[in-house]
């Protein structure tokens, strides 16, 4: 006996199967008993293929938009030369505990205006005065590389 099969549009990313948006031929009973019932997947029809490539399209349009902002965004945080912060520190110039995202993150507020995740920035622990690099991740491919001047606070 030969299986039927049906085409149909993937909805969501199903384990196994393929991802979002995906065409793909699967038998009768597996779309109609599990992909259909559980909105997983539409019958393949020209209307729905063409709903998807328009959805597609939007999304591609919205990540060029977001890649563009978040160039914007690092450029202007490269503009600032370093950003120095002032903290308490002892003897051989360690500091009263470590610097913190949020510290950071507050730096970046006041001096650019610009506010940023905790998530999006990459550094080491920096418990010495010292200048360091930090890395601030804005999309995948767009990382903004800036200079972090910790200076001791002067009584």
């Amino acid at each position: 006996m030969a299986k039927n099969y049906i085409k149909v549009l993937l909805n969501k990313d199903v384990n196994s199967l393929g991802l979002n948006g995906e065409l793909l031929n699967v038998s009768h009973g597996y779309a109609r008993n599990y992909l259909f019932p559980k909105k997983l997947a539409v019958p393949a029809t020209q209307k729905s293929i063409e709903t998807i490539e328009k959805q597609k399209a939007i999304q591609i349009q919205e990540t060029l938009k977001q890649k563009e902002i978040a160039k914007e965004r690092r450029k202007s945080l490269e503009l600032v030369e370093k950003f120095t912060l002032r903290k308490k520190a002892g003897k051989d110039n360690l500091l009263f505990g470590i610097v913190t995202s949020k510290e950071i993150l507050d730096l970046i507020y006041q001096q650019t205006g610009e506010i940023i995740d905790k998530k999006q920035i990459k550094l080491s622990d920096i418990k010495e005065v010292g200048i360091y690099p930090i890395s601030i991740q804005f999309y995948t491919d767009i990382i903004a590389n800036i200079k972090l001047q910790v200076l001791p606070i002067i009584d």
